[in-house]
């Protein structure tokens, strides 16, 4: 075929339908394509969820993408973390402590569990409330260091007032950073 007869071609294929079948089913091959893109993308890309208060009180904050350790991040997640051990009433302590567990990496898990409910059982026994004031964070990598005054009461007496700094280690799995290590003032 000639070229002074392409568009002769071009007519005669359009008359008899076969350009615009093809058409179709070139368009549905692509859009099928795409759609699997974006399903793949969508089910292998890792989520972080910044906690509300933090993202509220501070602004967003910016994870970038691959980027595992982003220390500014890490440390709102470590306030955060504190917040659930060393913020409690006598009625909250369990599912405070519950909760930071629930943070734990499964290693740590296992070697803090049974000491995090036995104390969760004494304060409530004993009707201490405690709470930590953070003013001073300090991230490398993955770690991140926080330091304040620690305070607990015994009903309206306060019983304990001291400065401490509280060192937390992360690791990330599928995307969110689990406490792979605590360390807490002697």
């Amino acid at each position: 075929m000639s070229a002074a007869n392409y568009p002769e071609a071009l007519v005669k294929a359009f008359r008899e339908g076969r350009a615009w079948r093809f058409a179709a089913f070139a368009f549905a091959g692509f859009a099928l394509i795409f759609a699997g893109g974006l399903v793949y993308v969508s089910t292998h890309s890792p989520t972080t969820l910044v906690p509300y208060g933090f993202a509220m009180a501070k602004g967003p904050v910016t994870v970038k993408a691959g980027s595992a350790a982003n220390g500014a991040y890490l440390s709102y997640v470590a306030q955060a973390d504190l917040g659930l051990i060393l913020d409690w009433t006598p009625d909250t302590v369990k599912a405070q402590y519950d909760r930071f567990m629930n943070r734990l990496s499964p290693s740590l898990y296992a070697a803090e569990q049974a000491k995090l409910v036995a104390a969760a059982k004494l304060n409530k026994q004993n009707d201490v409330t405690e709470a930590f004031y953070a003013n001073h964070i300090q991230y490398s990598g993955d770690t991140v260091q926080v330091s304040g005054l620690l305070k607990q009461w015994a009903g309206q007496t306060v019983i304990l007032s001291r400065p401490v700094t509280y060192t937390l280690t992360y690791a990330f799995t599928d995307g969110t950073p689990y406490v792979t290590n605590l360390s807490t003032p002697r």
